[in-house]
């Protein structure tokens, strides 16, 4: 296992060698088992809490500042848990709430009997479940019912977003495969949503339901959804706006949709990053060009293409069309710098792209050798990709061990 660096000409992206081992911290599961990291955050000393997969069940554990695990969080830096025994249990984000220090995991249950179904659960800040929240820290969501409701055989978990929001009082904001839902702080369906629903679904007027699952709020009261969805047999990136009161923002795009049907190619969003005070970068991929691409957008308020990015176009990395990735998901620094992370689409080639780029889209030439992005090696794909309080790049991913086992682990670089 090795990490390939870049020379260590200053400004150049490279592992942090007081974190882990030579900048890396591969996590060893619970009982020795494989594993799979799924993301992270950040809590008010700056320790990483992340989430992870192992056997059927979701794994959440602290970090301290030399990448060792914290042994006053749950039972020795790990909580190992099930939504319910009786299936498979998965992690897919977490978030350190600043004012309580509580952690919110956010996951997914599967059953014989129940195929998919969105999951969270709550802990404190020594890693203890909240019982106050769902049944004894624990809850598995119901998915929206009547006629608006999602096939669940076809719901899988690249259908749901990564990152929950929460919003004032303690209520959480989440994207599920078409669907806008708000909960409760204690974890049930909020029904004072959308006229009692407590979930929005997304329907473009022409071209039907897309596969929405990537959100983030503007401003309260606003929700920008995105995801892809079929425009004339080809599959096309979209955005849109929503009210709080369930209805569309016609003032967006056009009637409350983007739709990235410029782009000759295939194309879709998988994460979308706030900047600024009200404008929105999509980050995702684009096929056809004819390699595959790593795609970054930015839309003004309005929801049309910002001038000052990219002039008024796209970003397409890498800008050879010998490799090929795509982004999966990415970040912000305190400097408006955007930071990209994601996977490479090439069997016999496979390592994990990180990218560097200026707040109007240029590569950042300090970050990379001459092209703004490195490679990360062992293979896999970048799950997330965070910016601590010092200013250092914190990526998770997994990892091939020295046993030929996957197991979660965390790169820091320094730049």
């Amino acid at each position: 296992m090795s990490i390939t660096e870049p020379r260590s000409t200053p400004g150049h992206a490279r592992p942090d060698p007081a974190f882990g081992n030579a900048g890396r911290s591969v996590i060893t599961m619970p009982q020795g088992k494989p594993g799979g990291g799924a993301d992270l955050a950040f809590d008010g000393a700056n320790n990483i809490v992340f989430a992870a997969s192992s056997a059927g069940r979701y794994v959440v554990g602290r970090l301290k500042d030399n990448g060792t695990l914290d042994h006053s969080f749950g039972i020795a830096g790990l909580i190992s848990g099930a939504f319910e025994e009786d299936g498979i249990s998965s992690a897919y984000g977490v978030i350190v709430e600043k004012e309580t220090g509580n952690v919110l995991l956010a996951g997914a249950y599967s059953s014989a009997t129940r195929p998919f179904s969105l999951a969270f659960a709550l802990f404190d800040s020594s890693g203890q479940y909240k019982p106050e929240f769902g049944e004894n820290g624990q809850i598995i969501v119901p998915q929206p019912t009547e006629k608006h409701a999602t096939d669940q055989q076809s719901t899988s978990a690249s259908a749901i977003s990564t990152l929950p929001i929460i919003i004032p009082g303690g209520k959480i904001l989440y994207a599920l495969d078409g669907y806008i839902l708000r909960l409760n702080a204690n974890g049930t369906l909020d029904q004072a949503f959308n006229h009692g629903k407590g979930f929005i679904k997304v329907v473009h007027p022409q071209y039907g339901t897309p596969s929405a699952h990537c959100l983030v709020q503007p401003e309260p009261g606003l929700m920008l959804v995105g995801g892809s969805i079929r425009v004339n047999g080809k599959q096309t990136g979209l955005i849109a706006r929503y009210l709080e009161t369930g209805e569309l923002d016609t003032r967006y795009g056009d009637n409350g949709f983007v739709l990235l049907t410029q782009l000759e190619p295939q194309s879709h969003i998988s994460k979308l990053l706030m900047t600024g005070h009200d404008k929105v970068l999509g980050l995702g991929g684009a096929t056809g060009s004819p390699t595959y691409k790593g795609l970054i957008i930015c839309l003004d308020e309005n929801g049309n293409f910002d001038r000052s990015f990219a002039n008024g176009g796209l970003v397409l990395t890498p800008a050879d069309d010998v490799r090929e990735f795509h982004w999966y998901t990415g970040t912000t620094d305190d400097e408006g710098r955007i930071l990209a992370t994601g996977d490479s689409l090439k069997p016999f080639d496979e390592y994990i792209p990180l990218g560097q780029f200026l707040s109007n889209g240029e590569p950042d030439l300090n970050f990379g050798e001459r092209t703004g992005w490195i490679r990360v090696e062992p293979a896999g794909r970048g799950e997330t990709v965070k910016v601590d309080q010092k200013g250092r790049v914190v990526v998770m991913c997994s990892s091939s061990s020295e046993l030929d086992t996957m197991l979660p682990m965390v790169i820091r670089y320094l730049r």
